[in-house]
């Protein structure tokens, strides 16, 4: 008997099995898998936003409103007035070298200035590549020549050089502030949030996204 068939039994060898393939997989293999399947997962959905239009239905599940896939709902608008609109946050934290590619840090959160609860907090991981794919260029693409508000943040270049982490954190600060200021339209937001994988069953969304709900002449939004 070979010695790399010594651990596999026969019924393994007639499927075609061979020792290395039953190696079990190392912890660092497993959560590069994991990251690359949410990753891909997340991209998929960003680009479909970006391509059916569709996000009236989707975004007031983190207290955005708008009436289309352009506009803002009045009640939104006059929350941003009134600086008590959910507010988006995206802190490049640095990066992690797993599975032979760099991944990104992300740590999100999504929160209304008029409440001491409701933040909901979560952190997700994206390659280059995802970023540049599933985020900066459909969003760049939304805004047309609104998107020279980003000429002094400029998108990482292609590679991974460095500053590249510097890069990416100062382009996601720009585009937080055009969405908290409600200069990005609602198709850019709901993009951005399917890309970051932002979760509707936290329990700190759905009361924000409940909180949103009311009217804007309540006491939430005096």
């Amino acid at each position: 008997m070979a010695a790399n068939d010594a651990n596999v039994s026969d019924k393994e060898k007639k499927l075609g099995f061979t020792e290395v393939e039953a190696q079990p997989y190392s912890k660092d293999s497993l959560e590069a898998s994991v990251r690359s399947c949410a990753a891909e997962s997340a991209q998929a959905a960003a680009l479909a936003a970006a391509s059916t239009k569709k996000c009236a239905d989707y975004l007031p599940a983190f207290g955005f409103l708008a009436t289309s896939s352009v506009d803002w709902s009045p009640k939104h608008l006059a929350r941003v007035k009134l600086e008590a609109q959910p507010m988006l946050e995206i802190v490049v934290r640095g990066h992690e070298e797993l599975g032979s590619h760099t991944w990104y840090v992300l740590d999100c959160a999504i929160w209304r200035p008029c409440l001491e609860f409701a933040r909901s907090e979560w952190r997700c991981y994206r390659r280059l590549a995802h970023l540049r794919q599933g985020l900066h260029d459909p969003v760049k693409e939304i805004l047309g020549s609104g998107y020279e508000s980003f000429s002094s943040t400029p998108f990482a270049g292609i590679g991974g050089r460095s500053g590249t982490t510097a890069r990416l954190r100062s382009w996601c600060q720009t585009l937080c502030r055009c969405i908290n200021d409600a200069q990005a339209p609602p198709l850019a937001v709901s993009v951005t949030l399917q890309l970051l994988a932002a979760p509707t069953k936290d329990v700190a969304m759905i009361a924000l996204a409940r909180t949103c709900a009311e009217d804007i002449y309540g006491s939430l939004a005096s």
